[in-house]
């Protein structure tokens, strides 16, 4: 059986393993609702989603996370209790409510307050603000978005707490602040040096992740943690470089995350059924030990040693962050960039880039195409040199 653990001043007890369900609308509706259904069964109760988790497929078929979430819950036909969390981009009051409602109609939520329910099975809702930012932030503060919306929508039952998610360090601190919010949801990651390291008073006025989390459960927040394996587009990279199953580090980087006592729970995502049980199973062997913990971390830092910091996580934030995105000259700079961090690191360990030229060749539109007008960039959260790194990849892999 899964641990629990308390969501912070929510009172909600909550599986220490979550689920992600970005990774869903990456499979067609049949495939997605089978994952869904182990989940379910497994015994976890917190799922997280958002209104931008959706994909459609060539032959018009779509996967949309909160649909499919209502759906899997409808089928499954229990009568526990489920939480789910999910995330919108309204950040004044009229944008908001139109985006709560519309997430309460695509998972098919009925009732409110303690009779809130999808078929059987009772729903305890969280609502956040996806991704908030500074321009996010301040439009949330000058309309008194949570205030106006979130607060009375709360009041009158169509939802149960209040949170937000973000990766702005300096922007979280001040969300955090503010005292509005019950819930974060932020990244942590063994990747993630700065998350490992105390402050040091006087060292930087810089927030960093560590100090945040810090922050928030100082506050008796609830605390949801993102992107336990790095995003992504990790797994590629760690097929170059290590030769072990990359599902063997990614049950210690899970089980790294779960042994961080200030996180609420852990939500790594997975497309299959296969995934997701790896996960489980990873939970119920409890958290790394210390001692695995550190060789982990020594393990990581050699992976970023080689990698470095400009390299795709494959979070796909640049694409469908609201509003969604599409290059204006068609090119698939999401997949060569993911190409290009894995020549980066292929070529640093000494490993042939011939099946990555190969793939790349097979592109409908490469990345000669582009004319450098910078749009992707700016939706990078993680401001890799996108452009810089196009420009790379042809001249490495379009030869």
């Amino acid at each position: 059986m899964l641990a629990t653990r308390v969501l912070g001043k929510t009172g909600l007890k909550v599986t220490e393993l979550g689920f992600g369900a970005m990774n869903v609308r990456l499979v067609k509706p049949p495939a997605a609702l089978k994952t869904l259904g182990f989940v379910l069964r497994s015994g976890i109760n917190f799922i997280d989603t958002s209104e931008t988790y959706n994909r459609e497929f060539p032959d018009g078929t779509r996967s949309e996370s909160e649909a499919l979430i209502g759906e899997a819950i409808r089928r499954w036909d229990s009568s526990g209790e489920v939480i789910v969390n999910t995330k919108g981009h309204g950040y004044n009051r009229e944008a908001c409510l139109e985006c709560l409602h519309g997430s309460l109609g695509h998972i098919g939520i009925e009732g409110k307050g303690p009779d809130r329910h999808i078929g059987k099975t009772s729903v305890r809702l969280l609502y956040m603000l996806h991704g908030l930012d500074g321009e996010r932030w301040d439009e949330t503060q000058r309309t008194e978005c949570v205030q106006k919306a979130l607060v009375p929508a709360r009041e009158r039952g169509l939802i149960d707490h209040i949170g937000f998610s973000g990766h702005d360090q300096e922007v979280m601190a001040e969300v955090i602040r503010s005292g509005l919010f019950e819930v974060v949801e932020m990244r942590y990651n063994v990747f993630d040096r700065e998350a490992r390291q105390t402050a040091v008073a006087g060292q930087s006025s810089r927030f960093t992740s560590r100090q945040v989390l810090d922050l928030a459960y100082q506050r008796g927040m609830g605390i949801v943690n993102m992107k336990p394996f790095g995003g992504n587009g990790m797994q590629p990279l760690l097929r170059v470089i290590t030769a072990e199953e990359v599902m063997v580090q990614y049950r210690r980087m899970l089980r790294y995350c779960l042994a961080e006592p200030k996180l609420s729970v852990v939500i790594p995502g997975a497309v299959t059924e296969e995934q997701a049980r790896e996960c489980y199973q990873a939970a119920l062997e409890g958290p790394l030990p210390e001692a695995e913990q550190r060789l982990l971390e020594e393990q990581a830092d050699g992976i970023i040693e080689v990698v470095g910091s400009d390299y795709c996580r494959g979070c796909r934030h640049c694409l469908d962050d609201a509003p969604e995105f599409e290059c204006p000259n068609a090119i698939p700079f999401d997949e060569i960039l993911v190409l290009e961090s894995r020549r980066k690191v292929a070529q640093a360990v000494g490993v042939s880039v011939d099946h990555l030229k190969e793939l790349y060749g097979q592109l409908p539109v490469d990345a000669s195409a582009c004319d450098r007008c910078g749009q992707c960039q700016d939706r990078c959260i993680y401001d890799i040199p996108i452009v810089d790194m196009l420009e790379s990849a042809h001249r490495e892999l379009g030869a």
